[in-house]
């Protein structure tokens, strides 16, 4: 079946690339990252390979099926693993793949010369190569954790191009002599498909970034720039959720309330940089102890945590582990200890009571000594209670 003139589209194909190139790179340019360079260095090798492809019948033909297409397919592998890496959640070998990718393209089209294989087969295996990226392509979007409309609009562009592409293969397969000039279905649909992935790739990449950008915006505005943790915003709306699933799913559910034991003399002794180093080394001890719960930088030196799915014991050897762990540190040869509340969900308490529990625990662990762990019971006194005078009546400072 015969449609149109492929070199017609090829040619249209490198107008359209140019103007994109050129109103991207002027997007891109204004606060260049290093894979927004690497993301336009695939565009202009795209348009040099097609460039070469065009002109095969003034180029030397060695200059053009060898450097023209080892350089088209070099930019769609530049194109894609841009594409891949500010989507986020690719696996780290996914560069090795586009590498491999392009050293098998390249390595078919070299053969072809020295004569070693037709032109007919290189051009199949060069076909297989990119279809099977294609697909890997849109696998590593559609597996990305943070999936969204835009990774599944690209998801399905990148493995349609494979199933092209795969057509491609079985009409090349069934064909005794390769011409660029045949407008055969398979082939005319290969340039168109080239032609619609490179648009929605430059389309897609500047919304990307956008959406990294926002997504920068969020993370810094929940999280403590000191210790990585989430912020006490961030931490009772997300703990919001947490408890509503634990009460509708009868989950055990744990506040806990960490403080750091006199750390006023801390900093009046050592300095508020020496502070701040203990501070972010209890946000280490806290994060390597609770990889799976909810943690936060409640405020100065106290930090907060909701645990679920916790017994009685593991809850209280956990805040004990933690406990022993921060009195083991060193930072800076400056040893500390914490004290730490604990409280359990019970009846139709809310989140801020739990929370008003374990810091009541916490108090307590304070009026006791320090350097312990209490469990919340309902003679401690409330957290409405002034401080100062919970300070005064239990010699608590700090």
């Amino acid at each position: 079946m015969r449609l149109v003139d492929t070199y017609s589209l090829i040619l249209a194909f490198i107008v359209v690339q140019l103007a994109a190139l050129g109103a991207l790179g002027a997007d891109l340019m204004k606060d260049p990252e290093r894979r927004d360079l690497s993301f336009l260095s695939g565009r202009v090798l795209q348009i040099i390979g097609w460039t070469m492809i065009f002109y095969r019948d003034v180029l030397p033909d060695g200059l053009s099926v060898l450097v023209g297409n080892c350089a088209m397919f070099a930019g769609i592998c530049l194109d894609s693993a841009s594409l891949v890496a500010i989507s986020g959640g690719a696996p780290r070998y996914f560069r090795r793949i586009y590498l491999s990718a392009w050293l098998l393209f390249s390595g078919a089209v070299a053969l072809e010369p020295l004569g070693l294989i037709s032109r007919e087969a290189m051009f199949l295996v060069g076909t297989l190569v990119h279809g099977a990226l294609m697909v890997a392509s849109g696998w590593f979007f559609v597996s990305c954790p943070r999936s969204s409309p835009l990774r599944r609009v690209l998801t399905g562009f990148y493995l349609s191009m494979g199933l092209v592409l795969g057509f491609r293969a079985v009409w090349l397969t069934s064909i005794s002599r390769y011409a660029l000039s045949d407008p055969a279905l398979p082939q005319v649909l290969s340039i168109l498909g080239a032609f619609a992935i490179s648009t929605v790739s430059a389309i897609s990449y500047g919304l990307l970034k956008k959406e990294m950008a926002l997504r920068q915006v969020r993370i810094m505005a929940d999280q403590d720039p000191l210790t990585h943790l989430y912020n006490r915003r961030a931490f009772t709306r997300i703990g919001e959720d947490l408890f509503r699933r634990a009460r509708q799913e009868g989950t055990p559910l744990w506040a806990m309330m960490i403080d750091i034991d006199h750390f006023k003399s801390i900093n009046d002794t050592f300095g508020h940089s020496a502070g701040d180093e203990i501070i972010a080394d209890l946000a280490f001890i806290m994060a390597k102890v609770l990889p799976c719960h909810l943690t936060c930088r409640y405020g100065g030196e106290e930090f907060g945590a909701l645990l679920t799915g916790l017994s009685d014991p593991q809850a209280l050897e956990t805040a004990e582990m933690i406990r022993a762990e921060a009195e083991r540190a060193s930072v800076m040869g400056i040893s500390y200890t914490v004290s730490v509340g604990l409280a359990k969900l019970e009846g139709q308490k809310t989140m801020y009571a739990l929370l008003d529990d374990a810091d009541a625990a916490l108090y307590r662990a304070k009026g006791l000594g320090r350097n312990r762990v209490e469990v919340f019971h309902q003679d401690m006194i409330p957290r409405e209670r002034d401080l100062e005078a919970v300070s005064a009546d239990q010699g608590i400072g700090g």
